[in-house]
């Protein structure tokens, strides 16, 4: 039988249930490298039935031992993965069973249905892509699909999901701020002065609320057929200002090396494609708020990933390699509170 990390009979034992198959086996099953969130765990499965086999392919999630993005809540995110699936233009996995309580390998999961496809990264944009239509086509496509999401009525989402249930415009920013300076992490003198700006900016915000999928980029979605397959990693959603998914989207941190936002199109054109679905324009300043934000919330990832694993918490050395890359999410930064001072784009 397949096995990975001891987990194999505990999970055909509990798909067989959920299949109703007593008899179902595991063809596949390999752990997914990709991402520092839930353990995700590839599955086949297989089982008789009437003379013919008949064939599953899944994917797991499961609360990790020591993650990146804690508190994890299966609950919530099965939750949110099944009203997702109820919003028109937003392509999304089915979602399919949940074991909130760990009954059946020690730790929550959910599982969903594996969808073909590949995953771009922002690293390999520069040749996952069949050239600048390509691009442009990908980029119209992501912007129409933020747009359906931000277009659903914040009740869709879970109450407890971050952000459902509290009405402040800069709800993600304290949030942020409270990981920052209650776990004891290192004080980063660049972190500070992001937090106080962005603390003395708070009006800057654009005052519309959504559900936002938060990290929503090249890297966490599917291509099939040149097409956007399905949305995925939905770990850091929650409610809050959209424009903070379109100044995600266009990190410096998620460009590779084309120097286009997720690898796609210059700012200007996705942010156009962005306010043609949308039907309302993005509010510059509140675009450079959230680019500050979101610099400060993933530097304050890579300085957590580095006391997560100095802490031993995790053996998982990638963890230690995001600690060593925090310099450049510092250096971006600075950058994005130059450039929100100075009135400009960011770079």
């Amino acid at each position: 039988m397949p096995d990975a990390d001891g987990l194999g009979e505990a999970l055909r034992a509990f798909l067989a249930e959920r299949v109703g198959e007593p008899g179902l086996r595991l063809e596949c099953l390999r752990r997914s490298v990709e991402g520092f969130s839930w353990e995700t765990y590839v599955v086949g499965v297989a089982w008789d039935a009437g003379g013919a086999v008949r064939r599953r392919r899944l994917v797991v999630h499961r609360e990790p031992a020591a993650g990146l993005l804690r508190p994890y809540r299966a609950a919530t995110q099965f939750a949110l993965r099944r009203a997702v699936e109820g919003i028109d233009g937003v392509p999304v996995p089915r979602t399919l069973w949940l074991d909130e309580h760990g009954e059946a390998t020690g730790r929550p999961l959910y599982v969903v249905e594996r969808v073909a496809g590949e995953v771009p990264t922002q690293w390999t944009s520069d040749r996952a892509f069949a050239g600048a239509t390509q691009r442009a086509a990908v980029a119209r496509e992501l912007m129409r699909i933020a747009a359906a999401l931000h277009a659903a009525p914040p009740a869709v989402a879970p109450p407890g999901l971050r952000g459902a249930q509290d009405p402040d415009p800069i709800a993600e920013v304290r949030h942020w701020h409270a990981i920052y300076t209650g776990e004891g992490l290192e004080p980063v003198p660049i972190l500070d002065w992001g937090f106080a700006w962005l603390l003395a900016h708070a009006d800057h915000v654009s005052g519309r609320r959504a559900v936002l999928h938060g990290d929503l980029r090249t890297g966490n979605y599917l291509l099939h057929d040149g097409r956007i397959a399905a949305v995925l990693d939905w770990e850091e959603a929650h409610v809050g200002d959209p424009v903070q998914d379109l100044a995600h989207c266009a990190l410096r941190l998620f460009r590779g090396r084309t120097r286009l936002p997720s690898g796609l199109v210059e700012l200007p054109e996705l942010l156009a494609r962005y306010e043609e679905a949308a039907g309302w324009a993005v509010p510059p300043r509140a675009f450079h708020f959230w680019s500050v934000h979101e610099s400060v919330y993933t530097a304050v990832t890579m300085v957590r990933a580095a006391a997560i694993f100095a802490a031993g918490e995790t053996h998982d050395v990638r963890y230690a390699a995001l600690g060593y890359q925090s310099h450049h999410g510092l250096r971006h930064v600075l950058d994005y509170l130059e450039a929100a001072r100075a009135g400009g784009p960011p770079r």
